[in-house]
């Protein structure tokens, strides 16, 4: 009977080391890092934000974003790294807020004032949808470049 309890304990025992492993080992071994480039700032005002969508409700702004992240404006271009990211498809989007209002201005036909990109540097000056503009993280780290666009004859 003593046994018996052992042998249920130590069973027990390793099934929750088992468990515990798997459950602390799995995201680390699948998170992957996602590194965006932004390229076309032509001043040190403000600073650039980029927002990541992980669906096109979160695209379109009727849910939230997976994660938002801010970086000082520098001439030329600018890197910003989102850490640990489940597989899955994602799209960026990126403004240059130089007048550091946190949102990205607009004239009256809604056309931006200020420079915007958006992942996989759609054609067009238009906002692409999410299919446009997303891509695959997986579970190796991945760069992508982000070319901001300023359409200078609407401000």
């Amino acid at each position: 009977m003593i046994r018996t309890r052992c042998d249920a304990a130590s069973a027990i025992l390793v099934l929750a080391i088992v468990v515990t492993t798997s459950l602390v080992a799995s995201p680390a071994a699948v998170a992957a890092d996602l590194t965006v480039v932004v390229d076309g700032v032509q001043s040190t005002k403000g600073t650039v934000v980029i927002e990541l969508d992980d669906s096109a409700a979160a695209w379109d702004d009727k849910a939230s974003a997976v994660a938002t992240g801010k970086v000082g404006a520098r001439e030329g271009s600018v890197v910003y790294v989102f850490r640990g990211l489940k597989p899955g498809t994602y799209a960026v989007g990126v403004f240059h807020d130089e007048n550091g209002n946190c949102k990205l201005d607009v004239n009256f036909l809604g056309i931006p004032k200020e420079a915007w990109g958006i992942s996989n540097n759609p054609k067009g000056l238009r906002k692409a949808d999410f299919n446009e503009a997303s891509f695959t993280v997986a579970s190796e780290n991945l760069t992508i470049p982000i070319h901001l666009v300023l359409v200078s004859w609407v401000i």
